[in-house]
């Protein structure tokens, strides 16, 4: 049986256009033929103490069995109908995605001063586990996914704040503003992660579950790049893949 991410791209994902055929020749993964793909928003999922209904969009290959599922976070200010290039690209090629609208969205328009802004990081990793307890309502709203999901092999994903949040459920911890505590927001659902474009560190800071259980892939830009790009914050994304446990995908 192949591992979770064996189909997943590789490299640098362009954000407007999909994967192309030489995009595809530059990397060491195998890409098999795209399938026709099936896309339901929005799914409004019931969330008491939110505010407001979590809005989902998912998106399934038209054929394939035992689909692993890859739950995305999307970055500051951005919403379900973002990344679509990114999210078809996963679906067409076998993966179950499902991407929430967080309540930083620009499409939620939450007032600054409102009493959830500090805490919307944490609800972000509520939106996520959400999703994961809602796994069969989800299921069921998209017309022939019944009993094509592998709930074994789930994956969190997500760019720059989004990558907060998939690594939250990772083990990555926040100093919570409020509480002034870092919490373990973990969850043994998530088998794996891909992390794109975020901060933090790992290493010593990971939690035992992560360091022990979550395997790492790094995606690199060429040394030279990153060199340009000194004292900017990407020197501290590369300092973070290093920090990783080897073998899970960050970028």
């Amino acid at each position: 049986m192949t591992s979770l991410f064996d189909s997943f791209p590789i490299g640098n994902a362009k954000e407007d256009l999909p994967m192309t055929a030489s995009d595809a020749a530059a990397t060491d993964v195998a890409i098999t033929a795209p399938a026709p793909i099936v896309s339901v928003k929005p799914v409004v999922l019931e969330a008491p103490g939110r505010g407001e209904g979590l809005r989902v969009r998912i998106s399934a290959p038209t054929t394939g069995s035992e689909l692993p599922i890859i739950v995305f976070s999307h970055g500051f200010g951005s919403s379900l109908n973002g990344y679509g290039p990114l999210a078809d690209f996963w679906a067409a090629h076998g993966f179950v995605v499902i991407q929430p609208t967080h309540l930083d969205s620009r499409t939620v328009g939450l007032p600054q001063d409102d009493l959830r802004t500090p805490r919307l990081w944490r609800f972000r990793v509520q939106d996520m586990k959400r999703i994961l307890d809602q796994l069969d309502l989800l299921e069921a709203a998209v017309p022939g996914l019944s009993g094509r999901l592998d709930r074994s092999r789930i994956a969190a994903a997500g760019h720059s704040f989004g990558g907060q949040t998939a690594g939250n459920l990772l083990g990555l911890r926040v100093l919570d503003p409020v509480s002034k505590h870092a919490e373990d927001l973990s969850d043994s659902r998530i088998k794996a992660g891909v992390l794109l474009a975020t901060a933090g560190r790992g290493g010593a800071d990971l939690t035992p579950f992560a360091a022990e259980n979550l395997p790492c892939r790094m995606a690199l830009a060429d040394l030279e790049s990153a060199e340009m790009h000194h004292g900017t914050g990407v020197d501290r994304r590369l300092q973070l893949l290093v920090d990783l446990p080897h073998q899970g995908l960050a970028v």
